[in-house]
């Protein structure tokens, strides 16, 4: 009887580690922020200063770049110059809420971007004050969803900064809240060599910084 005991205990131990070995092998990883990668570029965001646009409004102080639509109800959208592109990059910008007000269309990180603004690409946005993210892509001047507003603790709320990255992966792009994976999408409507820029939603002023790319090393 002991050595049939002893058989039974040692099947079970070797099913309770086999079926443990399993779950483990079959987890789906968490993507994680990647490092800057090969030749980073730090966007000069002063010269991004428009003297009029009858879209936004534009400053330059301290380092921050302040951006703010004329129309509420509006999005303004800057795109970097054709030199810079995220395509195979890591690309990232700090921003703040700079009263702390609300608004319901965000505000953000443009990615993919066709070099003229709103004709193709994405947009990363955040919401400090309800403390949400969601994912809109453009087309011919037009905005379509592609993720709903969706909470997230990993914001810092009110007038606090918040550091967005989207990391592009060839098929899919990565995107990331103060160095947090939030979600992936697929590159379906992304502009080749498609470039960075930003995104503000009605009145509300925002303020960016330390806008970069790096190569994707990952």
């Amino acid at each position: 009887m002991k050595q049939s005991r002893s058989i039974i205990f040692l099947l079970l131990v070797l099913l309770i580690s086999g079926a443990s070995f399993a779950f483990s092998q079959s987890a789906t990883p968490t993507p994680v922020p990647a490092a800057a990668g090969e030749g980073l570029q730090e966007i000069d965001l002063s010269e991004w200063v428009k003297k009029y646009s009858k879209w936004g409004n534009t400053s330059f102080a301290r380092g921050d770049l302040y951006m703010s639509a004329k129309h509420n109800g509006f999005f303004y959208v800057l795109v970097a110059p054709e030199d810079y592109t995220s395509r195979a990059m890591i690309t990232r910008v700090t921003l703040r809420n700079v009263t702390g007000g609300r608004t319901n269309l965000g505000y953000g990180l443009v990615f993919h971007s066709d070099p003229e603004p709103l004709v193709k690409g994405y947009a990363f946005l955040i919401d400090t004050v309800k403390k949400r993210y969601r994912v809109a892509r453009h087309a011919s001047g037009e905005e379509y969803g592609v993720i709903r507003w969706t909470n997230s603790t990993y914001i810092n709320g009110g007038k606090a900064e918040n550091t967005l990255e989207a990391v592009d992966k060839g098929s899919e792009t990565d995107l990331f809240i103060n160095h947090k994976f939030v979600t992936s999408i697929k590159n379906t409507y992304a502009h080749d060599n498609g470039d960075p820029g930003l995104y503000t939603g009605g009145f509300l002023k925002v303020a960016f910084k330390g806008l970069s790319i790096s190569k994707n090393m990952n």
